[in-house]
């Protein structure tokens, strides 16, 4: 029963989002492009923003996972119900998400304002 109750939604995206996260800090992708890595019209500017975002981004996802696992094992803990939970993990991880690509964005643009 403690088991199944560990696969719920929150733990399991959060521990494949910190995957995620360890394999681009670990593997950042070298060279800017439309398959790997944080790309969005701002980081594929230069080489350099785009060095910066991979690893700001890795960093970020990673603290995201581990946010959404932390969630899930309180809801656990707390003895919350299945549904409850596994639908405050999907809005949770949407906000999140929405959250780092602000974040991202503002970030990039502050730290590379000649280069945007």
């Amino acid at each position: 029963m403690m088991m199944e109750k560990l696969m719920l939604s929150p733990n399991i995206i959060g521990f494949l989002i910190i995957i995620g996260g360890l394999i681009q800090h670990i593997f950042p992708p070298k060279k800017i492009n439309s398959l790997y890595g944080y790309r969005t019209p701002r980081s594929k500017k230069n080489i350099e923003v785009w060095n910066f975002a991979q690893k700001l981004s890795a960093k970020l996802m990673i603290s995201v996972g581990v946010i959404l696992c932390l969630f899930g094992c309180i809801a656990l803990i707390l003895g919350l119900e299945d549904q409850l939970v596994n639908t405050t993990g999907i809005v949770l991880m949407i906000s999140l998400f929405l959250i780092l690509l602000i974040y991202m964005e503002l970030t990039l643009k502050k730290k590379f304002p000649k280069q945007l």
